[in-house]
């Protein structure tokens, strides 16, 4: 099968790693929306059963992943307020989104336990099929 500009699958693939790109993006820009003492937090907090030292340090992360992705959206000129940007500009966005997200999953990866970190990833899952079902 020849993959062409014309080949039906081809379109088929771009138009849903789009969608999924801009799920991803919809989930971060969201998490943005959030301040650090947000419910969200507090929830997360306290369903990894964190120590003293570990609920500073992931306020922290948090904290600083949220000022991120708000600096993203600033230098893409994206206003929160407007609700969700459009796709084309979603999609430049993607790389600094992909670094926040991947620093900030690296530093919870080093200050949380392998059994925290796993109830962390699924909170986040969980969160994003919120997102996408209008939560």
């Amino acid at each position: 099968m020849k993959m062409t500009g014309n080949n039906p699958l081809l379109r088929l693939f771009f138009v849903c790693g789009a969608f999924l790109l801009s799920l991803t993006l919809l989930t971060a820009w969201a998490q943005a929306q959030a301040g650090p003492d947000n419910v969200d937090i507090r929830d997360t907090v306290a369903a990894l059963q964190l120590t003293n030292e570990q609920e500073t340090a992931f306020v922290a992360i948090m904290t600083d992943y949220r000022e991120a992705m708000r600096a993203t959206m600033e230098k893409h000129g994206v206003d929160p307020a407007a609700g969700r940007p459009p796709l084309r500009v979603m999609m430049s966005m993607r790389n600094d989104v992909r670094r926040n997200t991947a620093q900030m999953e690296e530093q919870m990866a080093a200050l949380l336990t392998p059994a925290q970190m796993k109830t962390f990833r699924h909170i986040q899952d969980t969160r994003r099929r919120e997102l996408r079902n209008g939560r």
